[in-house]
């Protein structure tokens, strides 16, 4: 999912077996209105027939970002690779590394999975059946550079979903919890991990899916069932968790500072000291009165 503007555009993915109708797309790109009420439909970007399958006969968009141009990238999770969509909705596969056809199993058959920009001209990639991190950096020419491992499986455990909260520090969530991930090199992957986990919250239920940060400093997580999902058993329950204080430290970055934390710390005390000056000087006010009374 990604809100640009007035524009909500979503994943449509057929993860089970071919498309139900004729014409319907394996994994496309649904975009909406949603400055309307109810959200009008904007466009299908149809994106199966794009790029070599070597996973399969189904495609599976999964997440999607934007450059500052308008154009779109999407992972899909089924082949490894990523789209590109310009403005004009062309599609062409941007990225497609060996790297990103590792390990799928017959369990767990998914490759790229979460995918989110940097200032600096370059892109997070998660990768599910691995458990990589990834940066993808982004050519002068606007193409794909050679993927660079930042993370792997001794820190992530088959993530999902990645949100930006300041340049040297991410948002992530896995099977196992939503935490944190801060550089010790500004992303340059010059030693494998090298990185900091904190905040790890654990989800009383089974899998983050998504991750949704405001500006406000608000982080959402939607949980899902997948046992379910696979069992092909229905399942009506959604839960989405707001992440603000079961994470500590979150609020450093997005939306909030520590050095606002450190000045309201500081005013707390200084009002106090008032406060406790205050009520010094009027006892011994009281006191001095009750001296001059006494014959």
């Amino acid at each position: 999912m990604l809100v640009v503007d007035k524009t909500l555009h979503v994943c449509y993915v057929d993860l089970i077996g071919p498309p139900l109708l004729p014409g319907t797309p394996g994994a496309a790109i649904e975009s909406f209105d949603i400055s309307s009420s109810p959200p009008r439909a904007l466009a299908t970007i149809e994106l199966s027939s794009v790029g070599t399958n070597t996973s399969g006969p189904y495609r599976r968009c999964h997440d999607i970002t934007s450059d500052s141009n308008g154009n779109l990238y999407v992972t899909d999770i089924g082949a490894g690779l990523i789209w590109k969509v310009d403005s004009k909705k062309h599609v062409t596969v941007w990225s497609d590394d060996p790297i990103y056809k590792l390990n799928p199993t017959a369990l767990t058959p998914f490759t790229l999975s979460g995918i989110k920009l940097h200032p600096k001209s370059f892109f997070w990639v998660l990768h599910y059946s691995s458990s990589l991190l990834l940066k993808v950096p982004i050519k002068s020419d606007g193409k794909a550079g050679k993927p660079v491992i930042i993370a792997d499986h001794t820190i992530l455990n088959q993530p999902n979903a990645i949100e930006f909260l300041r340049e040297d520090k991410v948002l992530i969530n896995d099977i196992s919890g939503v935490y944190t991930l801060t550089t010790k090199d500004e992303w340059a992957g010059t030693k494998l991990n090298n990185v900091d986990v904190s905040g790890k919250w654990h989800p009383p239920s089974y899998s983050p899916m998504s991750l949704y940060v405001k500006e406000t400093g608000k982080v959402y997580s939607l949980i899902s069932d997948l046992p379910k999902f696979f069992r092909k058993t229905p399942s009506s329950d959604f839960h989405i968790y707001t992440l603000t204080t079961e994470i500590p430290h979150l609020y450093d970055g997005i939306g909030h500072s520590s050095d606002g934390w450190i000045a309201a710390v500081v005013i707390l005390v200084l009002v106090a000291l008032i406060a406790i000056l205050i009520g010094v000087f009027f006892y011994l006010q009281a006191k001095k009165a009750q001296q001059h009374e006494m014959p």
